[in-house]
């Protein structure tokens, strides 16, 4: 199995420990994205388009908050998953160069992984195409407080899988859009020894780090976790859910 058949066959094996390893995001941020559909339209009949990568996460909370959604998948593999758990959002499989909607039909156009994907000129251009003059492109993703002192212990133990992380700065992405708004929401969660060792062990694997080193940055990682634990290995993950959003100008 290569190329895309790979892939899809990747996420119908671990869709369940994506969705397991990835936290919903703040309920107040998913409130203020409702918020700016509301500034630009009414929100029963505005359009809402969430770029997925996998695990509906995000368009599913934006369907509860009652917003008429779209999902746009990259994998047919992952589109058929949407459609089964999401049955209230209408699912497309699409290149996002090619998006099957109207011009300016979006309100609402939010991306919660594979941000760099939209940062291509093709890319924004057919994004612009299809937001009203006005509407919003975000980016919705949580982020672990770094400025606390077990999770910059934790980060030091993984230096070439913690530079892939995302900072809070947010770039002008093109002159079809205004200047970049960034707001952080609280969005700690419940956690565990376990847990943190595998988002751990991921992040690892897409470091491409020697197996005999990811064994010994997992033992000193358990250790540094059993210590921030209770008796039961449970602990809380401190992070931020982030939203960063352009107007369409």
């Amino acid at each position: 199995m290569s190329g895309v058949g790979a892939a899809e066959g990747g996420f119908s094996s671990a869709a369940g420990t994506s969705t397991r390893l990835r936290p919903t995001f703040a309920r107040a941020a998913i409130g203020r994205l409702k918020e700016l559909v509301r500034l630009g339209a009414d929100s029963q009949s505005s359009q809402v388009l969430s770029l997925e990568s996998g695990s509906g996460i995000l368009v599913g909370q934006l369907a509860r908050a009652g917003l008429s959604c779209w999902a746009l998948a990259y994998q047919q593999a992952v589109a058929l998953e949407l459609k089964r758990s999401l049955p209230q959002v209408r699912v497309a499989s699409a290149a996002l160069s090619a998006l099957p909607i109207r011009s300016g039909g979006i309100e609402l156009l939010c991306i919660s992984g594979g941000f760099e994907l939209a940062l291509t000129e093709s890319a924004l251009a057919e994004i612009r195409r299809v937001l009203r003059c006005g509407a919003a492109l975000a980016q919705v993703i949580n982020l672990i407080d770094g400025s606390v002192p077990w999770v910059q212990n934790l980060a030091a133990l993984t230096p070439s899988a913690g530079s892939r992380s995302q900072g809070l700065e947010a770039q002008q992405v093109s002159a079809c859009f205004a200047e970049p708004t960034v707001e952080l929401f609280p969005n700690s969660v419940p956690s565990s020894v376990g847990h943190e060792l595998d988002r751990l062990r991921a992040d690892l694997h897409a470091a491409v780090m020697a197996p005999e080193l990811q064994t010994g940055v997992l033992a000193e990682a358990k250790e540094l976790l059993t210590a921030q634990a209770d008796s039961s290995g449970s602990l809380e993950r401190p992070q931020h859910t982030v939203l960063r959003y352009w107007r369409a100008v």
